[in-house]
């Protein structure tokens, strides 16, 4: 069987990234690509595979930059313990 690493190059897509997939049919995808393109290219064909039903993107890319981590404490200070940039339900 074709390795996903052998996929992407052959999509022109050159960079490291690791699939892990579980029981639930959740793709994890990470790893760096050369561009934020590629990294959504990259998301589609994973959830075009056999099995999967959902994906889990944390690929990097150079062209974007890591956010910044957002102090929460005036959060915890009204009562909000966490916060969440996405919530999916369903």
């Amino acid at each position: 069987m074709q390795s996903f690493n052998d996929r992407l190059a052959q999509m022109g897509i050159h960079g490291h990234a690791e699939i892990d997939l579980d029981e639930d049919g959740i793709a994890h995808l990470t790893g760096s690509l050369g561009s934020w393109q590629e990294v959504v290219d990259v998301g589609h064909m994973a959830a075009k595979l056999p099995g999967v039903r959902h994906v889990v993107c944390d690929l990097q890319s150079p062209e974007v930059k890591e956010k910044k981590k957002e102090d929460i404490s005036p959060y915890r200070a009204l009562g909000e313990v966490d916060r969440a940039d996405v919530v999916i339900i369903g």
